[in-house]
């Protein structure tokens, strides 16, 4: 079955603070609740400029209850501080894209996932990532926020 998500979250912190983060994938599972395991895998060192060099291992868990879903992701065409993309294989086949746009005073995150599962439950896969997605989402915002409001010497 084909799937298709397509959400965003408004963080107020500057785009500049909001990409490292986001493009540190080894550090995604350190404020990303549901990402239970990020790992390297099939890691080269040197690439050809026109081939990536990272492969991650990553699986991603809704409940404590479920299967995680678990994906190859090869992270790549990286927009300094617009975004990047990543080709997906494993559970989920396909690819997914987070881009930044500056708004508002802060930064929408958007995100696209647009792949394809043989999972025999669709809709539970879509329904998971989704609320991995957007508890990512919510933290990302949540600690980039609380950053912002100590370095200004605000209490959190």
């Amino acid at each position: 079955m084909d799937l298709h998500v397509d959400d965003d979250a408004f963080v107020r912190a500057p785009v500049a603070a909001v990409y490292p983060r986001l493009t540190d994938i080894a550090g995604w599972s350190d404020w990303w609740p549901g990402v239970r395991t990020v790992a390297v895998a099939e890691g080269r060192t040197t690439a050809p400029p026109d081939e990536p060099s990272e492969r991650w291992s990553i699986a991603l868990r809704a409940r404590r209850t479920s299967r995680p879903l678990r994906v190859t992701g090869t992270p790549g065409q990286y927009r300094h501080d617009a975004g990047f993309r990543i080709d997906l294989e494993g559970d989920l086949a396909g690819w997914s894209e987070f881009w930044l746009e500056d708004a508002f005073g802060g930064t929408v995150v958007h995100h696209l996932l647009v792949a394809a599962t043989d999972h025999r439950r669709p809709v539970r896969v879509l329904r998971d990532y989704r609320v991995v997605l957007r508890r990512g989402l919510w933290r990302l915002k949540d600690d980039l926020q609380r950053e912002a409001r100590r370095d200004l010497g605000m209490a959190p």
